[in-house]
């Protein structure tokens, strides 16, 4: 072959290479929107918490209350594709806007309020499997002068892959760029070659933006609904490529988003079916986040040191074994005072609310409101034959209707009729909230597990009550296993227990009677009434009170007290004169306090 003919060959082949790579750069957007007013788009598209509360209409997304009402929620979007099959972005423009914007309220006093407009958040995925941690967005109202504009949910900003977490992908993509492949610039096969060389390479590096998922966070008010989600989403692709083999394959490829999925997500919504929907206790593998709650003042030292993880909780959700309510709650021996609480995110957004009390018992709360209780050994049991003569009892006794409560009959001092339900312990807290709605005013109705039977009783403050000396004034509804009785009213409940041997319940109540002199009142309580132990102990408290007064105190509201002892304290108060210094003196070197 003469000079010439290789001349030739030479300029020939660096056309070739020169045509098959090329830098390329391609810019993009998506516009991703809901229609909360349209209930099957919505529920394709987004979740919402908590699903019991809030509902779809034709109005849209929200729930039917007082206009000054509201309710924490959330709305978490369904996974975005972008980029194409076979190219991602590293960084993306987002630009979120929520329909419409939310109404000044009117309070029930008279005065105006501005709503609060709540938060957006972003994260992203290379594969459905591995996420981002969520990044918050700016509130654009901030650009704004104009007022109008102030009020309107528009959230913005930019999200971009540190240098840092992409370095080791680029290299990865450089050396698959080196075989011999079909194409060399086809991002999704070249992530399944890294896969299979380095399974959880996505567990350690996210290294570009495949799949992005939103999470607005706000107050739901009375009346206000949702009607539309829109987010805008813009980026751009650059870089060296490598045209396939088949020109028209960029064009097919293009028109189609990322689409690479971890194998464990190779269907995302059949693992949403598996998880909510058949209602069963959800897979160690499926929890994305877990959270423990902050453990509250306890009324038992005994568990100070009980602390739930999330090794724990995979251990309940594979070992326990899973058993009917009533099993539960009267087949196996409960301990007080030492629940600890908290919540779990699946990977498919859902979200699980878990109790764990001391002794092997555990409760699930799924989003659709049903419980599954469970129990790490099994106890014999039967159940109980008027089980349904009871739940037949119930549903007669609903029908009975619940009308707010006047509350002109308790200033007028008169007495008052108590609803069949509320009298017979039927009632459920929406009739509890219902009944009591006028007493209340903005105030809610409080739950708090009197009898630690995992159910919680109810208060309902009287609010014009409210004395200058602190005092407060409550309606007692326990729960009888059927529902809600009322109980009577009391005054502030400083401390209440349960005993484990003997399974009785107590409530410790006081009010000042002005200056230092405070009552305290000992209570047993049952599902029918409330039993006073003894008479009241009057003591002398605060800076103008006694040193023993002040001790006795103390050591009734802010210590445990052995069952025979707090007992003894009570029955014995009416021979007791708990305003001398030398009788209180005896009270407490009795208790052990010395």
């Amino acid at each position: 072959m003469n000079s010439k003919s290789l001349a030739i060959l030479f300029f020939t082949l660096v056309l070739v290479m020169v045509s098959s790579m090329c830098q390329g750069s391609y810019i993009k957007s998506n516009t991703f929107k809901i229609d909360f007013t349209n209930s099957k788009e919505a529920r394709k598209k987004a979740l919402w918490f908590p699903a019991d509360k809030l509902n779809v209409t034709k109005q849209g997304l929200g729930w039917d209350a007082e206009a000054a009402a509201l309710r924490p929620g959330e709305i978490q979007t369904k996974p975005i594709a972008l980029g194409h099959s076979w190219r991602t972005p590293p960084s993306i423009n987002v630009r979120v806007t929520i329909l419409p914007p939310p109404k000044t309220i009117l309070l029930n006093d008279g005065n105006m309020s501005s709503p609060y407009l709540g938060n957006v958040f972003v994260r992203y995925s290379p594969d459905l499997k591995n996420w981002s941690s969520w990044i918050i967005l700016e509130h654009s109202y901030r650009k704004y002068s104009d007022k109008k504009k102030r009020n309107e949910r528009c959230y913005e900003g930019r999200i971009s892959v540190t240098q840092r977490n992409r370095n080791e992908y680029y290299k990865l993509l450089h050396n698959y760029s080196k075989l011999d492949v079909p194409w060399k610039s086809d991002e999704e096969a070249a992530v399944r070659w890294i896969i299979k060389q380095q399974p959880k390479f996505f567990s350690k590096n996210i290294p570009f933006i495949g799949y992005v998922e939103f999470l607005f966070e706000s107050n739901f008010y009375g009346g206000q609904r949702i009607k539309s989600f829109k987010a805008d989403v813009s980026y751009g692709m650059g870089g060296k490529q490598y045209y396939p083999p088949n020109t028209g394959t960029i064009n097919k490829r293009s028109a189609i988003p990322w689409r690479f999925k971890a194998k464990q997500n190779d269907n995302p919504d059949k693992a949403t079916t598996t998880i909510a929907d058949n209602m069963n206790r959800p897979n160690p593998n499926d929890i994305k986040e877990f959270v423990a709650d902050p453990i509250p003042r306890l009324s038992s030292s005994y568990f100070k040191n009980f602390k739930i993880t999330q090794k724990d909780i995979e251990n309940i959700l594979k070992n326990y074994h899973t058993i009917d309510e009533e099993h539960w709650r009267n087949g196996y021996s409960h301990v007080a005072g030492g629940d600890r609480t908290g919540h779990l995110i699946l990977k498919n957004g859902k979200k699980i609310e878990w109790v764990v009390r001391p002794g092997g018992l555990a409760t699930l709360k799924l989003p659709n409101g049903k419980m599954i209780y469970l129990a790490k050994e099994l106890t014999p049991w039967k159940k109980k034959a008027k089980q349904k003569d009871a739940i037949d009892k119930t549903k007669q006794l609903s029908l009975t209707i619940i009308k707010p409560f006047n509350e002109n009959l308790f200033a007028k001092g008169t007495g008052f009729k108590i609803p069949t339900k509320l009298r017979n312990g039927t009632a459920n807290q929406s009739d509890v909230e219902k009944w009591t709605k006028h007493l209340r005013g903005m105030e809610p109705v409080i739950q708090k597990d009197f009898n630690a039977d995992d159910v919680p009783d109810l208060l309902a403050e009287i609010v014009y009550a409210r004395g200058a000396t602190g005092n407060r004034s409550f309606m007692l509804f326990v729960h009888t296993g059927l529902g809600y009785k009322y109980l009577r009213c009391i005054s502030n409940i400083g401390n209440y227990m349960t005993y484990d041997e003997s399974g009785k319940s107590y409530l410790l109540t006081h009010s000042n009677a002005g200056g230092s002199e405070v009552h305290i009142s000992l209570c047993q309580l049952t599902e029918s009434k409330l039993i006073q132990v003894g008479k009241p102990l009057v003591l002398l408290t605060g800076d103008g009170g006694t040193k023993e007064g002040n001790r006795l105190y103390n050591r009734l509201f802010y210590r445990i007290i052995l069952e025979n002892k707090l007992i003894k304290i009570f029955k014995k108060s009416n021979k007791i004169d708990a305003l001398d210094t030398h009788s209180s003196h005896k009270v407490i070197k009795s208790l052990g306090a010395e």
